[in-house]
């Protein structure tokens, strides 16, 4: 894969506790400089979708947090890449548990894909 992804988000939370965090994306091909991307997040268990509310802050609109809504358990946020990306999540599980999610980056344009990682929460009260 030519994208890296990192992201800040602690292994253990607190149930009800707003987190915030950052998800970035680090480019090793020049080539993909300004290419538009779908980033699409997947909930490892669907019976969890409802065990969370998630927001992505959006630059465009000054100080604003927006949900990010997953149907069937997934959501797809569109983007543009440049060599570094970087996004401010906030998160709030309101069940304890474990929680796995996936996130997938591929070029809107062809739909390849350029990125995946999986990320794991231990959501404890």
């Amino acid at each position: 894969m030519t994208v890296c992804i990192f992201n800040t988000l602690a292994d253990t939370v607190i149930e009800n506790v707003q987190e915030i965090f950052s998800v970035c994306f680090v480019s090793t091909d020049p080539s993909l400089d300004g290419a538009d991307i779908d980033v699409f997040v997947s909930v490892g268990d669907m019976d969890q979708a409802d065990n969370f509310e998630s927001f992505i802050f959006v630059p465009n609109d000054p100080g604003m947090f927006v949900p990010i809504i997953f149907t069937d358990g997934v959501a797809i946020l569109e983007t543009t890449l440049s060599v570094v990306s970087c996004s401010e999540f906030k998160i709030k599980f309101t069940e304890k548990g474990q929680y796995r999610f996936q996130i997938l980056v591929t070029l809107k344009e062809t739909g390849q894909p350029v990125a995946q990682e999986f990320v794991y929460v231990n959501v404890c009260d």
